[in-house]
């Protein structure tokens, strides 16, 4: 087994794998793609990738519950072109509703992190 970066130029036969989960290629400039190769044969791939997030989101005290926070929101997406998924995670449940009254889409995913 032979482990390398595809170039972007070489990523188009993987899109089938990728519309298999409902989901399309990464943006190149975003993302880099590390195959494993047998003879020549895909066995494998990692696409390692940049995806937008939002967060933290902070409001002092004496500003809360006032709306702040959807406009801050607000003004953090705007900044994505069309079509960009973006996300945002929520430790509580209070930043959860605030996800969901801003109309994202919660996703049935486990979050882990690693770190070197």
């Amino acid at each position: 087994m032979t482990l390398g970066f595809l170039p972007p130029e070489e990523w188009a036969p993987l899109a089938a794998v990728f519309a298999e989960h409902g989901t399309t290629l990464p943006d190149p400039e975003m993302a880099r793609i590390i195959v494993a190769w047998d003879d020549l044969t895909v066995a494998g791939f990692v696409v390692i990738q940049m995806q937008p997030h939002i967060e933290p989101l902070y409001v002092a005290p004496a500003y809360r519950h006032q709306g702040l926070a959807g406009e801050l929101a607000a003004a953090a997406v705007s900044i994505f072109a069309p079509g960009v998924p973006y996300y945002a995670f929520s430790p509580r449940e209070g930043i959860a509703q605030l996800a969901i009254n801003a109309g994202l889409e919660q996703l049935p995913w486990h979050v882990y992190r690693g770190m070197n």
